[in-house]
């Protein structure tokens, strides 16, 4: 019987539910704090153990679709979710400027 690449991803969970808490911390309404919930709910659903180890090794299809949920879902509730404050004051540096103007030509 083949064995399957399950393992437990501790450092990837203690960091989304870090960085997860903090967020909905900052969020400055009801609706925006539900948003990312859900979000950083569905990111741990699709990234940590079993889904993430089938889509890294055993499954095209689950991968093909773990990346369709991270792009259709989490990152607009993300997007949604973190106050407009915020972004603006993490896209303020001169440098995030550059790399976004090139990038975007």
């Amino acid at each position: 019987m083949a064995h399957l690449p399950f393992r437990w991803h501790l450092v990837e969970l203690v960091t989304v539910l870090g960085v997860g808490w903090w967020h909905v911390a900052v969020a400055d309404s009801h609706v925006a704090r539900r948003r990312l919930i859900a979000a950083y709910a569905t990111l741990l659903l699709v990234t940590v153990w079993p889904l993430g180890d089938l889509a890294a090794r055993v499954s095209l299809t689950v991968a093909t679709t773990q990346r369709l949920v991270l792009m259709l879902l989490v990152a607009p509730l993300l997007l949604m979710g973190t106050p407009t404050a915020l972004l603006a004051r993490l896209t303020k540096p001169a440098v995030i400027d550059e790399i976004s103007r090139r990038l975007l030509h």
